[in-house]
């Protein structure tokens, strides 16, 4: 986990989109853990993703019915943690609003009859989830401003595609995830 001096709150400010999100299962957090910026708790217990501060992002998950929400919170902390050029080809590390954007839509899309997404960091510093059945594919592009794009295309139709901001998506994403299952 990534800590930073306490001290100077413009410099953890101005680094936030770029510091690593640890995932902790602990139940009891110290100031020291409060005072990290940038942290990211998973608490099988209660509904919500929730910030105690500006410095703290606690994930609640009340339950799990899919067992993959665990999983995927799990996978978004590896990929806070990348670095810049972490395809030797010049991509940016992974920001964090696009985790928490992707945070947002995991709340939003899982429930029993969701499949698990694979999820791909992107080179612009964004987030991809995919999910790919025999007859469908979705993929959805969660840049770090909060723009997202949509490709989905079903076996002998034409693919479809949509851009906008994240919020104004959702309603679309929850329908086409619905649909692969």
């Amino acid at each position: 986990m990534t800590r930073l001096p306490t001290s100077s709150i413009a410099g953890r400010q101005a680094r936030a989109n770029r510091l690593p999100i640890a995932l902790s299962d602990d139940w009891d957090y110290g100031n020291n853990e409060i005072q990290a910026w940038g942290t990211v708790s998973y608490h099988p217990q209660s509904p919500a993703i929730g910030y105690a501060n500006p410095d703290v992002v606690i994930v609640r998950v009340q339950a799990d019915p899919t067992g993959w929400v665990g999983r995927a919170i799990a996978r978004l902390s590896k990929l806070s943690e990348l670095q810049d050029n972490w395809d030797s080809y010049g991509a940016k590390s992974i920001e964090r609003n696009a985790v928490l954007m992707a945070l947002n839509l995991i709340r939003a899309i899982h429930n029993a009859h969701v499949l698990e997404p694979t999820i791909v960091p992107l080179a612009n510093g964004g987030i991809q989830f995919e999910w790919h059945t025999p007859q469908k594919d979705l993929e959805v592009s969660i840049s770090p401003n909060g723009q997202a794009s949509i490709y989905f295309e079903h076996a002998g139709n034409p693919p479809t595609t949509s851009e906008g901001d994240v919020s104004d998506l959702l309603g679309q994403i929850q329908a086409l995830v619905r649909s692969l299952g």
